[in-house]
């Protein structure tokens, strides 16, 4: 049936998928098929433009100031210019000026800024009107840094039409570059978040953190190559500042990443590269501000440095690693790895190199990086799946540890926690028993907790032991020599090798079973035990057992904890009775009113007497003793030290004349110990409204005693 549900999910996965597929490719026909009817308003107006000496020429080859001379071109508007067009193109490091029949109507110039005077490529929409129509439009334009010889200095992609719909198309333009930055930058906030939500990541296959950090600086650069924030938000130098500094502190989270996937670790990698970025960014900033050397002279050899160490670094990681796997006989495990990373590096320094000359490739870098990223990412993915889901029983115990904990958390009370731990791990492991045996520090270890399967029945393990030698001995012994391991999965195995351990098993007809112990401070406080399970089972419950025991120990040694702060708290530390705040407690929460009771109140009436004899040692013992008497008549649980020599006794008897018997027995066995009491005594035959009344009333009778032994003596 599983199965079957199974199969129908896959066919109905699969179906969702072609139909999702068919709607996207849909949309993007239908929307592709808008977008060029769109892109028609525009007109090119690259072609065409004259100098002063009348020489036909693309704009986009005129070049400025390289010869000296800052370039004036002219060409005449169409006939049919409307109010709603613009002048739109891209200008790379220059300064320009835009006449229309020799009236300047638009300028632009470079400012001064952290990386220079260069601020890449800019976005200008020069504002038309219809009185403008076959007029002549020319444009002047020098560097933006004239002390800088450079061939790259231009304008291009020049339309003519609506300033909204060549935003529109410089965005379809880059769209590619900035869809795979987004992807880039969430696959980076995925592992980002995978690194911050797993507590424990030195379980993870590699460094997840640093793999999450390179790619959202990574996605975050690309973003600002694409220029589309530039162009959306209209600020050049900052998008500028972004371009120059983005990409160099890249270098140590992915220095870390690919460190981490080596056996080998060194922490040496990863600090290098923090100091060769630190130089690296301290040098071109000594360069700008020191020397005034503009960053677009000096940032393309340090980009060339920087990525020459990185390569260099990655290469002797991986040697090494590659060493140490072969010295040791063991896998590299990285060889989908450097399909992933190789493919990475030679698209980077393809786009770099793209960069480098980029006005004969178009503006389209950045491109090749992401394609280069897109080939690492789903190596990296499927190898994080790969660990994933590499064993699923280390999953499953995990999960069955989490519900554990939460068991084990989900009482106040850790014998109540233990009982649900047991019930939990019995029911899971389709267990017929699962117990927990202590040390009774007698030579016997009794069982404490227990869980039965129902087919079982209720079952009291009060009277039931096992003997360290020969058995508890005998199980720590083979558990230690196993690798902390105890499993017995035939019970007739033992029967010519362990004679005790199999009449043990034999007597309670158990079939197999795990045992774990359990350790507090290194000490075996106990034992758990799982018992007859499915075979199939009988591993998983030996790996079980190694995850629970651990919070069973916690939840033992918690128990002992409350135990003796509860004894601190409620008990007297020189008598050991229960005190005031115990005997308000118990008065005000558990008290049966509505039943019978006696209610007892006696003082030491010659304890002074003693202490001025015998010393506070004297009186001391005379307090212990009295407590003595008072627990064996009435019971433990029923006597409180109320303060000094001032003791209260309850008694549940149903019969009045058998609270008066314990009562007389009381002052009998005090009396025969040398101690004088004082005593008030009130039996409610039928229960009282209000313990205060009955207080009262046997402080009244106790002062009556007081008065009266006062004159006997």
């Amino acid at each position: 049936m599983e199965k079957k549900n199974f199969d129908q999910n896959r066919i109905i996965l699969a179906v969702f998928s072609v139909l999702a597929v068919f709607l996207l490719i849909y949309v993007v026909t239908v929307t592709t098929g808008i977008d060029r009817a769109s892109d028609s308003t525009l007109r090119n107006f690259e072609g065409g433009w004259s100098d002063i000496d009348g020489r036909s020429y693309d704009i986009a080859d005129v070049r400025a100031n390289y010869d000296g001379v800052a370039p004036i071109v002219m060409k005449k508007l169409p006939v049919n210019v409307k109010d709603s067009d613009c002048l739109c193109f891209e200008s790379y490091n220059i300064n320009l000026d835009v006449y229309i029949d020799g009236q300047k109507v638009y300028s632009f110039a470079s400012e001064e800024n952290i990386t220079g005077w260069g601020y890449g490529t800019a976005y200008h929409t020069v504002g038309l009107s219809s009185d403008m129509s076959g007029r002549t439009v020319q444009i002047r334009f020098d560097r933006s840094n004239l002390k800088l010889k450079s061939k790259r200095g231009h304008i291009e992609n020049m339309y003519l039409g609506g300033a909204v719909t060549y935003v529109y198309k410089v965005m379809r333009s880059n769209l590619a570059t900035v869809v795979s930055a987004g992807l880039i930058l969430f696959f980076g906030l995925v592992f980002l978040l995978i690194s911050f939500v797993i507590s424990d990541n030195e379980r993870l296959p590699f460094d997840v953190g640093a793999l999450g950090l390179t790619s959202i600086i990574l996605g975050s650069w690309l973003l600002v190559l694409s220029t589309v924030f530039q162009l959306i938000s209209g600020h050049i130098y900052i998008i500028r500042c972004l371009d120059r500094f983005l990409v160099l502190i890249a270098g140590v989270p992915l220095i870390c990443f690919f460190n981490s996937l080596t056996y080998k670790k060194s922490r040496i990698y990863p600090l290098i590269e923090f100091w060769v970025n630190i130089f690296t960014i301290i040098l071109i900033l000594v360069l700008r501000f020191g020397f005034g050397i503009d960053m677009m002279h000096t940032f393309q050899r340090v980009l060339v440095f920087f990525f020459a160490q990185i390569i260099i670094l990655t290469i002797v990681m991986f040697v090494r690693h590659e060493l140490y796997c072969r010295a040791n006989g063991i896998s590299s495990g990285l060889k989908f790895y450097y399909v992933g990373i190789g493919a990475f590096i030679f698209f980077a320094i393809t786009d770099f190199s793209i960069y480098f000359y980029k006005r004969l490739f178009g503006n389209s870098y950045g491109m090749l990086t992401s394609i280069g990223t897109f080939v690492l990412f789903p190596v990296v993915l499927v190898q994080f799946i790969r660990w994933w889901t590499k064993d699923r029983q280390v999953i499953e115990r995990e999960r069955f540890t989490n519900r554990a904990l939460q068991y084990a958390l989900s009482s106040d009370s850790p014998d109540e926690s233990i009982r649900l731990m047991l019930e939990f791990m019995g029911e899971e492991l389709k267990c017929k028993r699962v117990i927990v045996f202590e040390d009774a520090h007698n030579g016997r270890y009794h069982g404490r907790y227990a869980w039965f399967d129902k087919s079982l029945g209720k079952r009291s393990i009060d009277l039931l032991y096992v003997p360290y030698k020969g058995v508890v001995e005998n199980i720590l012994e083979v558990y230690r020599e196993n690798g902390n391991r105890y499993v017995i999965e035939d019970v007739e195995s033992f029967k010519d090798t362990k004679q005790s351990v199999y009449n043990l098993l034999a007597t309670y007809r158990i079939s197999n079973l795990v045992a774990k112990p359990l350790e507090v401070d290194g000490e075996v406080t106990g034992i758990l035990l799982l018992l007859d399970m499915p075979d199939d089972l009988i591993n998983e419950a030996a790996s079980v057992a190694d995850l629970t025991s651990y919070f069973l120990s916690q939840l033992i040694l918690r128990r002992d904890d409350q135990k003796r702060m509860r004894l601190y708290t409620y008990n007297d530390s020189l008598s050991g009775a229960q005190n005031r705040r115990a005997y308000d407690e118990f008065v005000r929460e558990r008290l049966d009113l509505a039943s019978s009771f006696g209610y007892l109140i006696c003082t030491i009436s010659n304890l002074e007497e003693i202490s001025d004899k015998g010393g506070f040692e004297a009186g001391d013992a005379v307090i212990e003793d009295m407590v003595a008497i008072l627990s064996e008549v009435f019971g433990k649980e029923n006597v409180y030290r109320m303060a000094g020599s001032r003791f209260v006794a309850f008694g549940f008897e149903t019969d009045e004349t058998y609270f008066y018997d314990d009562v007389a027995r009381f002052e009998r066995n005090s009396k025969e110990k040398g101690i004088n009491v004082s005593l008030g005594v009130v039996y409610c035959i039928n229960g009282a409204k209000d313990i205060g009344i009955v207080v009262k009333r046997a402080n009244e009778k106790m002062k009556e005693a007081i008065g009266a032994a006062s004159q006997m003596y």
